[in-house]
């Protein structure tokens, strides 16, 4: 085709070809991930194919996982709420008297180490496995902690394989087995929070699409023609259809016989409806992450901020207990490769407010048994 004498060709659709990455040791062909509408049909076939224990494919479930928090931001927020109480509590490693390490400050304080607890607390709680490969990095004379995520479409669970490509079986497929520096956290089968949570996610959307068609529409205001007398021909139809299309011009002609009204059609009731059920699955979604809603909605009452207030920090103690038990027993024989000595625990030390508001209850409920202190007492407990 020539326009003005040169030559107009159509450009070729372009697609980037898969690449082969090297994730630590694993090659993977990484694909990207795909935007998936808000079906619950095919949602519910994705999670039928990630169940097959032979075979299986994971690929679509996992895109609607990914969708899921990229999109939806109430669980986008309540995710990191969960992440951040975990990666800003302080970690030590103690001897068996409970003193402090050396140097093992620096490596738990480092944002590597930051974020593979992250990380892993994504995998087991909300993607329900992962694959993670430690290693080392030399900076200053020392070994630094590094770790490498393996894509969670690229294993497979029960044969203990890291796939090339996503999902499907190649003899290029390679082992951890063997591998003293990788480890599998999670479970196998298909789970994790986010297979509930894109659940409500997909019913989100589809009910923002209703509500945003509805605000188009019932927006607009509408003209209704009422014709005084009999019908009007058709020609007389259209003149006056005309005139009424120049009045959003600026253009104002006199129309006999004809009534104008102008109505918008959008109801503060049905407006009411969409909010009410957006809101209930923003609050399922919250429940489900931090067990209460509060922190992102206003309470009906300090009590019930109270209750809520104590079953969030009773998750965030399960996610601390849950990483602490990672250190101790599945990454212990790994320490001495960044430095640290064996013989060690992890863990997370009570700050002195804290510690002495926890003593400060026990000490009130002893009150109540009958038992008196001195003063000497009361000074020595809580350093008055």
């Amino acid at each position: 085709m020539k326009i003005l004498g040169y030559e107009i060709k159509k450009p070729n659709a372009y697609i980037q070809p898969p690449k082969e990455h090297h994730v630590g040791t694993f090659s993977v062909v990484k694909s990207p991930t795909r935007i998936l509408a808000s079906d619950l049909t095919d949602f519910k076939a994705a999670i039928e194919a990630g169940r097959y224990n032979i075979n299986q494919e994971r690929s679509m479930i996992y895109d609607y996982y990914q969708t899921a928090i990229d999109f939806d931001v109430t669980l986008n927020t309540a995710i990191n709420m969960r992440l951040l109480a975990a990666t800003n509590r302080p970690i030590q490693y103690v001897d068996t008297e409970g003193n402090p390490i050396a140097n093992a400050d620096e490596f738990l304080q480092s944002p590597t180490f930051t974020a593979f607890i992250a990380d892993y607390l994504l995998a087991t709680r909300f993607w329900g496995m992962g694959l993670f490969e430690f290693g080392y990095s030399e900076f200053k004379g020392r070994r630094w902690f590094k770790y490498e995520k393996i894509p969670i479409k690229h294993i497979d669970p029960y044969n203990r394989l890291v796939r090339r490509k996503q999902n499907t079986p190649s003899v290029n497929d390679e082992s951890w087995e063997g591998r003293s520096n990788v480890r599998f956290v999670g479970h196998p089968d298909l789970g994790g929070l986010l297979l509930q949570l894109s659940m409500v996610s997909i019913m989100k959307r589809a009910a923002m699409n209703d509500w945003s068609s509805y605000c188009q529409l019932a927006g607009n205001n509408f003209m209704i023609i009422d014709y005084k007398g009999e019908l009007p021909d058709p020609f007389k139809r259209e003149i006056a259809r005309g005139n009424l299309a120049n009045i959003g011009r600026g253009i104002i002609d006199k129309l006999p016989n004809v009534d104008i009204e102008t109505r918008n059609l959008s109801s503060s009731s049905q407006n009411a409806l969409f909010e009410n059920y957006v809101n209930y699955l923003d609050e399922l979604t919250t429940k489900m992450v931090l067990g209460q809603t509060m922190t992102t909605k206003d309470g009906s009452s300090r009590s019930q901020a109270e209750v809520h207030e104590r079953t969030q920090q009773t998750i965030f103690d399960d996610d601390a207990a849950s990483v602490l038990n990672f250190l101790n027993f599945e990454l212990y024989d790994l320490l001495p490769l960044w430095g640290l000595p064996l013989g060690g625990r992890f863990i997370y030390p009570m700050n002195a407010t804290l510690k002495q508001a926890k003593q400060l209850e026990i000490d009130m409920k002893l009150k109540e048994l009958g038992y008196i202190w001195t003063m000497d007492e009361l000074k020595s407990r809580y350093s008055i």
